[in-house]
């Protein structure tokens, strides 16, 4: 929590403009666009031979159309040739 600020308030701000915010978006804008069937999901996120009925919903959209691309930070390649 950020000094100064109400508890609820911080919650409030990191709810909806946190981190998280940029894969929430990304998932739906693929949604949107490419209208996935549950059939391309799942086999896209390897549980082809899960039950449907007891998977995690968020964390299958999170880890299908809401996964973002990795950014020069994520990649764990050493620049040290610079």
């Amino acid at each position: 929590m950020k000094p100064g600020l109400d508890p609820g308030k911080w919650e409030t701000l990191q709810e909806y403009h946190g981190p998280h915010i940029e894969g929430h978006n990304r998932a739906m804008r693929k949604l949107r666009e490419q209208r996935p069937t549950l059939r391309q999901l799942v086999a896209k996120n390897n549980n082809a031979q899960a039950d449907v009925m007891d998977l995690d919903v968020y964390e299958l959209l999170m880890d299908t159309v809401g996964k973002l691309p990795t950014t020069m930070w994520d990649r764990k390649e050493c620049v040290s040739n610079l």
